[in-house]
């Protein structure tokens, strides 16, 4: 099994169960349960993340212990980060830095570069000094995989702790519930089985063998790591198909996965139609999972800007693999809330940032918190119906977060040739699907009745960067650009 820090007992806040003398935790390890995530190696937004998630433990289920698995080679800045907010760090090996090295031993000479200069020997020195890492240029796309899933794999190091039980969390998640420690204090799971939640709009079997690894309840058991560590070495030495820790995961114990709820694992997408972004939305979120990259803790002033407007979802997390984009404004208040316990290059860029935007929205809230989409809008010049020219208010009509993408309808003039439908009234809704905002009778209108429905185009640029100019010229934040599906003449003005 893997060696904990002793000091776990008595470092951290809280940790429930029977306490010795001192007031320090007292049970054999094998009865604790454990709650775990992966900090990865030094990346600045893992870190932060790792932070963050233990801001949100602390706050939701402050009873267990914290474990975050760290790679060897993280700074000692770093594991100091950690271990303030809360976490006990426990270092594994460097897997893919062994990799490397077993590589860059074979690399022959001529693929080696100094100063950019290729086709030298290597300098004397340079193995030991550690530089054949930095000096070799992977030439495979095997190569380039590891790069991509570097200090990936050994978050498998879980399957090896002492515990009795563990409950796993990707550092990008965050608990956003008391609820957790239900799924802490009353799950049970079958002798041999592993607590997880279908991955994205899978509601089956996981007939393509696929859970999804963010979030995770099961017993340690060192037999299951040397399955997946055997998995690992065939990945790595290519014997085996490239695939990163999730398929490993399932692979491993196929036929042993008890499905747990969405709400416990929730990663809302946004796409262009219902089997994109799964219409069956959580109903309830207990562990939000930000998915996709960049991650809403990313030192980044201009992402960090998207990320703290409450309108954002709708208008940059649109067909992208971003998760949970729906908790991001509430996220980046709680890390301006929490940015003394970040690290200083998050720290700097939350200031440099603004403040947050509350849901509702609060009187001392910046301007730019605003939705975006103005009260009122006009449409002019020339149109396949004159009468729907002139002034369109914005409503309080239910906007379906899929098929409108959650943005508001606007009812204008009254029509006699649609009096058959919503009493003759006419609207402006966006049609998702369509990619555009759309003018006629029926806001319900769908796709698929698109083609025999009484509806009108609008360029999506012209009422993206009209309608939206308010919000615009406070937020600075440029609006994706859309091909312009117009061509009618009409003129939208606010």
């Amino acid at each position: 099994m893997l060696q904990i820090p002793p000091t776990w007992r008595h470092s951290q806040d809280r940790t429930g169960g029977r306490r010795d003398g001192a007031g320090h935790e007292a049970r054999p390890e094998k009865e604790v349960t454990a709650i775990v995530t992966h900090a990865g190696k030094n990346s600045q937004e893992f870190i932060d993340m790792a932070v963050m998630l233990a801001v949100s433990l602390k706050r939701h289920v402050p009873d267990y212990p914290r474990f975050a698995i760290a790679v060897r080679g993280m700074t000692e800045t770093n594991q100091e980060t950690l271990s303030k907010a809360g976490w006990t760090v426990v270092l594994v090996d460097d897997w893919s830095e062994l990799q490397q090295r077993e590589k860059a031993s074979l690399v022959p000479p001529v693929q080696l570069k100094r100063n950019g200069t290729a086709g030298a020997a290597p300098p004397p020195g340079l193995a030991q000094r550690g530089l054949e890492l930095l000096a070799y240029e992977p030439k495979h796309d095997e190569d380039r995989f590891f790069w991509r899933w570097a200090d990936a794999f050994e978050k498998l190091n879980m399957f090896r702790l002492p515990f009795g039980r563990v409950l796993y969390l990707d550092a990008d998640t965050y608990v956003m519930s008391d609820q957790l420690g239900f799924l802490l204090n009353s799950t049970t799971l079958p002798d041999g089985n592993i607590g997880m939640v279908h991955d994205g709009c899978r509601t089956g079997a996981a007939q393509d063998g696929e859970y999804n690894s963010g979030v995770m309840l099961f017993k340690p058991h060192r037999g299951m790591f040397t399955k997946m560590l055997k998995v690992v070495g065939g990945v790595m030495s290519g014997a085996l198909e490239e695939k990163p820790d999730q398929p490993i995961i399932n692979e491993v114990y196929k036929g042993r996965v008890s499905a747990l709820d969405r709400k416990y694992n929730c990663i809302d997408l946004t796409g262009r139609t219902a089997a994109a972004e799964c219409a069956q939305k959580c109903k309830e979120v207990v562990v939000a999972h930000f998915t996709g990259l960049p991650k809403p803790a990313t030192a980044d002033a201009k992402f960090l800007d998207i990320v703290r407007r409450p309108y954002s979802p709708m208008l940059h997390c649109f067909n992208t693999n971003h998760g949970s984009c729906g908790a991001w404004s509430e996220y980046y208040c709680d890390v301006r809330q929490n940015r003394r316990a970040l690290t200083r290059r998050l720290r700097n860029t939350v200031e440099a940032t603004g403040g947050c935007c509350h849901t509702p929205r609060q009187a001392d809230d910046p301007p730019e918190c605003r939705d975006g989409c103005p009260s009122q809008v006009r449409v002019d010049g020339w149109m396949p119906v004159a009468a729907v020219r002139g002034v369109f208010n914005k409503t309080n009509l239910p906007s379906d977060p899929i098929l409108n993408a959650g943005r508001p309808i606007y009812v204008g003039p009254a029509i006699a040739a649609g009096a058959d439908v919503n009493g003759s009234m006419s609207y402006i809704w966006y049609l998702k699907p369509y990619g555009n905002w759309v003018i006629g009778f029926d806001y319900t209108t769908t796709v698929d009745l698109l083609a025999r429905a009484r509806v009108v185009p609008l360029g999506h640029q012209r009422v993206e960067e009209r309608a939206g100019e308010e919000g615009r010229e406070h937020d600075g934040v440029r609006r994706p650009r859309q091909p312009h599906h117009g061509g009618h003449g009409a003129r939208l003005e606010v």
